[in-house]
């Protein structure tokens, strides 16, 4: 979901765009027919973002619902604003990633140079499990916002560029949350512009057995293209995988 917000410690968030894919919740059957194309455990839950979605500007943000449940997971916001002070004025220009609900955590670090906590980005394949490093939120305070990219413009110096996510493409998040009492694992991939006040989350995916890892990519062991209704089924036949969403169907050999 793509919203327009304005942060004082607290959100009041109004709807600016609900043209979103509708995802899968379960995969039915196909969990124990399908193998995930990595070496973690348990099935995977894939949603790709089709058409991808950027979001810029000054105080935007996507929410992210990994498990659609009607309830926001992870905030990842865009800011594009001036402090000014008595002598200065200086851009600020960044992407940060919000644990939206208490206990989640992104994979990062601390900074000490920026006194604040750091999104790390991750490559493809890299495993997402309780071995990262990871950062927990205290809820939707603006204390647990994680840094991904910053721009700092101060007039006679130039621009100070930080954060692991400044200017890349098909970097992944590493993330954990946790519902009714289970702790699970996944990732969202976004490419964040040089400028550091525009970011495109593209696809995000998480392992639907609890306490279980995945490798950032991982989708499934068989191909699932861009989800767009709730109505699928799934059946095993042979070395088949039959996957019904609708009136067609696809099958996938395993």
């Amino acid at each position: 979901m793509f919203y327009d917000i304005t942060i004082n410690c607290s959100y009041k968030i109004k709807p600016m765009n609900k043209s979103l894919i509708k995802k899968i919740k379960n995969y039915s059957a196909a969990a124990g027919s399908v193998v995930a194309a990595t070496s973690a455990s348990g099935q995977i839950i894939y949603t790709d973002v089709n058409p991808d979605l950027t979001v810029s500007g000054n105080m935007h943000a996507y929410m992210l619902d990994l498990d659609n449940d009607a309830n926001a997971d992870f905030l990842f916001l865009t800011y594009d604003t001036t402090i000014v002070t008595s002598s200065l004025s200086i851009g600020l220009k960044a992407v940060a990633a919000m644990p939206y609900q208490n206990g989640n955590a992104v994979g990062g670090t601390y900074s000490s140079a920026f006194s604040t906590n750091v999104a790390k980005a991750l490559n493809n394949g890299v495993l997402v499990d309780p071995s990262l490093n990871w950062m927990i939120g205290t809820g939707t305070g603006s204390s647990s916002a994680m840094l991904m990219a910053l721009a700092e413009t101060i007039p006679g110096y130039g621009t100070i560029n930080a954060g692991q996510f400044s200017g890349t493409t098909d970097k992944f998040t590493g993330l954990r949350f946790t519902t009714n009492g289970n702790t699970y694992y996944g990732w969202a991939r976004f490419d964040v512009a040089q400028s550091c006040n525009q970011f495109t989350i593209k696809d995000y995916a998480y392992n639907g057995t609890a306490d279980g890892g995945l490798q950032a990519g991982a989708q499934s062991g068989s191909a699932v293209g861009s989800v767009k209704t709730f109505e699928v089924a799934a059946y095993a036949f042979g070395k088949n995988v039959n996957v019904v969403f609708a009136n067609s169907s696809l099958a996938h050999g395993v």
